[in-house]
């Protein structure tokens, strides 16, 4: 038990994996708001609120009950501003946006202050990282080899998205957990080669064009690390395949899916629910083609212009405190999918500004490690950071991100291995 006791954050961590492909199939197959992963993830936040109010002796108690408490203000405010309270439907799809958004910031301030007090171990949570991405190929895997999967696009009938709901979260898991792969290098060339073909196999599959072309750009990079670090000539060697493996696969996604569809094989299987809602026609002139702009972003530019429009000529307090989720005569309750502007649209300017807040706080700390030259692992840092900013990317581009407690749950993992990466890591309290 007290084993269970130390390490319940790290198992349960391990088993998100299943428990999101629960979430994906209630989702698809039973008409019930209340998901497995939804109660799990509201229950691991409580945690983390009420260990920040009752039980935390940490410096950062103070400022962060102070964070929670504007956090509850405006969470008041918004709904008076912003939903109708005196109906029930509307006050829960408030707090169902609403959670989902702000579930990131306080997570980050609650898992900061856990660990100020215990023991933060970067390695244990590496391997859990790497637990979760060989978890996430087999449960890609296995679909392909049964012809089970889901399309991660109905209208096209494109990409290799397993049993799981949302194409773009997926991808940007694997993404984020595609890293942790390097890590089998320095232990093992043959599992390594293994896990990050693969990697880039399976993630390629889903055909997400934002999480691919990030799968090659942390391969460079950790090619470019090796290079010039690296006193083995093997490992350069094997980085420098990896470099090609990881670009055959990303750009040849398109001709393996056909070559792998079931629809070409003898037991077509039909797809079942919409992974993601269609986007709308673009309405381009006759004979004028849609733009780069326009397919890179799958038309949420549409989106953002007709949001735009509605939060521009919004009161100031909706400026302020967001036009809410609720459908009208004036708004649909349809997200642009580009998080930065679902969040100031929806929650409003103070809305994001207290999202950003814990952001702005480990970008503050960060520089001050760096001028005080308290940097444990610079290439770590750098990696890490990068994977922090190509999930923003994402975030911006196709969402799914700041908005998906499921990925926002992995990213704040990558975010502590930024804050505790320090040279007395094992005295954390003196962050």
């Amino acid at each position: 038990m007290t084993k269970i006791k130390e390490n319940w954050i790290y198992i349960l961590y391990a088993l998100f994996p299943i428990i999101n492909l629960i979430t994906s199939l209630m989702t698809r197959f039973l008409d019930f708001p209340l998901t497995l992963g939804l109660m799990v993830r509201i229950a691991f936040l409580l945690y983390f609120i009420f260990y920040i109010f009752f039980i935390s002796k940490s410096k950062y108690k103070k400022k962060s009950i102070i964070y929670l408490i504007i956090c509850i203000i405006y969470g008041i405010i918004h709904c008076l501003v912003a939903s109708d309270i005196t109906n029930i439907r509307s006050l829960y799809v408030t707090f169902n946006h609403m959670f989902k958004f702000f579930y990131f910031p306080i997570l980050i301030v609650g898992m900061i202050l856990y660990y100020s007090e215990h023991k933060f171990d970067s390695q244990k949570w590496n391997k859990i990282l790497l637990i979760n991405l060989i978890t996430y190929l087999i449960l890609l895997l296995i679909p392909i080899i049964t012809q089970s999967y889901f399309y991660s696009y109905r209208v096209e009938l494109e990409g290799f998205n397993g049993w799981f709901y949302a194409a773009n979260e997926v991808g940007t898991i694997c993404l984020i957990l595609f890293s942790s792969s390097f890590k089998l290098l320095e232990k093992s060339n043959i599992k390594y080669l293994i896990v990050f073909t693969l990697s880039c196999l399976l993630i390629s599959l889903i055909l997400t064009k934002v999480a691919n072309y990030g799968m090659i750009i942390i391969t460079v990079y950790t090619f470019l690390i090796y290079l010039f670090s690296s006193k083995e000539k093997i490992k350069k060697l094997i980085m420098l395949v990896s470099v090609i493996i990881c670009t055959l696969c990303v750009f040849n996604a398109n001709n393996l899916f056909e070559l792998l569809d079931r629809e070409e094989s003898t037991n077509p299987v039909t797809p079942v629910v919409p992974e993601e809602p269609i986007p709308p026609t673009i309405p381009n002139k006759p004979n004028e083609q849609p733009t780069i702009i326009d397919k890179l972003l799958s038309s949420r530019n549409i989106y953002l212009e007709e949001n735009l429009e509605i939060y521009k000529n919004s009161s100031l307090e909706n400026k302020l405190f967001g036009i809410g989720f609720e459908e009208d005569a004036q708004q649909n309750d349809k997200l642009i999918e580009m998080d930065a502007f679902d969040i100031l649209i929806r929650s409003g300017l103070i809305g994001l500004l207290i999202i950003i807040a814990p952001f702005i706080f480990l970008i503050i700390k960060g520089v001050v490690r760096i001028k005080k030259h308290e940097i444990e692992n610079y290439p770590n840092l750098i990696a890490d950071s990068l994977l922090i900013g190509l999930s923003l990317g994402i975030s911006t581009i196709s969402g799914h991100v700041l908005g998906a407690p499921a990925v926002t749950s992995y990213l704040a993992i990558i975010a502590l291995l930024i804050f505790f990466n320090k040279k007395d890591r094992t005295e954390n309290e003196k962050n």
